[in-house]
């Protein structure tokens, strides 16, 4: 039984030029080149080792020079491929792709379909994160003192229509809760604005119907509850409007007092 034995990496007659000899690294020739009996070498390749003497058996075991690469050949480095990037948020909410086609009801466009805000290549897409801080929360957070100037005007208007009416007697109640009604219609208007702007900027949004509900106090929470998902804050609008809350609150409750003061000698 035979045994076939490679000869080990070393020095080994080139092949191709016997005035020369090639590196064998153990496996395959290599471009290794060096003259047969080198005296000084000016220029040796880091990983070439000095020449070796050839023995008889590693003569012997040597492998075909067909192992060594074609003439001419070269190599040839692959293309990188550039990607652009892409923004974190794929997906964006417009008030034109509500209840559309790509996501029927949700109020969400898919990049580069009608509506979204995400068209053409990702290179020409802004980066730009707009704030949440809408003119429309602004003057929400003030909408306790607008609310109760609108009522107080609504109500001074239409007790007086009534007045006149039944000929300088007592207005029919109805008058005052229709005068209270018109004046929370600005609040939700601002509400109903604000919820547009925050879709034409690809925030999600609250429904305009928590403002049934002590509004605009549980609009607020929904909203920033909603924002929070997208990782944003609107901390500016929220503050001013604890703020004016506890102003009107506290201005309230002095005026209470003080009228009941005035009126008690009266009774």
């Amino acid at each position: 039984m035979s045994t076939t034995t490679t000869a080990p990496a070393g020095w080994y007659p080139n092949p191709l030029d016997a005035a020369t000899q090639r590196w064998w690294d153990g496996v395959s020739w290599t471009e290794h080149v060096s003259p047969e009996l080198p005296t000084v070498q000016k220029t040796v390749e880091a990983t070439a080792p000095e020449p070796t003497p050839v023995t008889e058996t590693a003569r012997a075991t040597l492998p075909s020079f067909d192992t060594l690469p074609a003439a001419g050949a070269s190599y040839v480095p692959q293309e990188e491929s550039l990607v652009p990037a892409i923004p974190s948020v794929p997906w964006a909410q417009t008030g034109a792709s509500r209840g559309g086609a790509a996501y029927p009801g949700t109020g969400y466009a898919r990049i580069g379909s009608p509506g979204s805000p995400y068209q053409g290549t990702p290179a020409s897409w802004s980066t730009t994160v707009q704030s949440p801080n809408t003119v429309w929360i602004w003057l929400l957070a003030f909408g306790p003192y607008i609310s109760a100037v609108a009522i107080g005007v609504a109500q001074g208007v239409l007790l007086g229509i009534g007045m006149a009416a039944v000929g300088g007697g007592s207005p029919p109640a109805a008058l005052g809760f229709l005068g209270l009604v018109i004046g929370m219609v600005p609040v939700w208007v601002f509400a109903g604005l604000d919820i547009r702007s925050l879709r034409q900027r690809g925030y999600q949004t609250a429904s305009i119907l928590f403002m049934l509900l002590v509004p605009p106090l549980v609009y607020f929470a929904a909203r920033a509850r909603k924002l929070k998902r997208d990782g944003v804050r609107s901390r500016g609008p929220e503050i001013a409007f604890l703020i004016v809350v506890a102003v009107y609150i506290g201005t309230a409750i002095i005026g209470a007092i003080i009228g009941g003061a005035m009126l008690a000698p009266l009774l």
